[in-house]
């Protein structure tokens, strides 16, 4: 008898609690359409979700979505400093390129407002494998060196640069250089830290961006006469 009476008592806690959230829910529906409504632009904001680790994005797509909604007056003037965010879900997707169809349902907007409108509603996004390949750095130089002189060794520490990007891009690629290095009036062994120049293409890393180089700068051997 206690156990029924208290579970009674717990369904009827229970039923008061769903009705007051319903009649709420409805007031509240009621006072938002009751509002003069309005349309409004918005911009919206692409968010890749679930990104394949071994994939990368080689183009780049729109970052942002004109979208129209249409609601009751004060709700879209709060909405107004929120910025719309689309979640692009990239789960399963594989190399090549894959177009999404925009659903406007899938953002998160308040009671009473609904999008009339998305431009663009297709978004093209194009993946490629993700690979390392390892290949030779060149110190590049330019002048020539002072009269009387000659160039000697021309060494880099290290030697080789890593690349992690898109297969595409890297397969093609033999050799990095660095940036300039002038010989001109350095005679002897000129030493400089120097960046590699980069190329762009789409890269997640590179291993190592600076180099050491040693160039050597000698006296021209004299000619003897026999």
């Amino acid at each position: 008898m206690f156990k029924n009476g208290l579970s009674s008592k717990w369904i009827s806690g229970n039923l008061v609690l769903k009705l007051l959230s319903l009649a709420l829910g409805v007031l509240l529906w009621l006072l938002v359409s009751g509002q003069h409504k309005m349309e409004l632009g918005l911009i919206g904001s692409l968010r890749f979700d679930n990104m394949p680790s071994s994939l990368m994005m080689v183009n780049e797509p729109v970052d942002s979505l004109d979208v129209r909604v249409m609601g009751p007056r004060t709700v879209l003037f709060n909405l107004v400093e929120d910025r719309l965010i689309y979640p692009l879900d990239l789960t399963g997707v594989q190399a090549g390129q894959t177009s999404f169809v925009i659903e406007p349902d899938r953002f998160i907007l308040p009671m009473g407002v609904h999008i009339t409108r998305v431009n663009p509603s297709n978004i093209a996004v194009v993946l490629d494998n993700v690979v390392l390949k390892e290949v030779p750095i060149r110190v590049e130089l330019v002048g020539t060196p002072p009269e009387g002189y000659q160039l000697g060794s021309v060494e880099s520490i290290p030697p080789t640069v890593v690349l992690r990007g898109a297969k595409n891009a890297i397969s093609p690629i033999d050799r990095i250089s660095t940036e300039p290095i002038s010989i001109m009036d350095s005679p002897g062994i000129l030493q400089r830290e120097v960046e590699l120049s980069i190329p762009r293409i789409p890269l997640q890393s590179v291993t190592p961006r600076t180099v050491k180089a040693t160039i050597e700068i000698i006296p021209v051997e004299a000619q003897h006469e026999p």
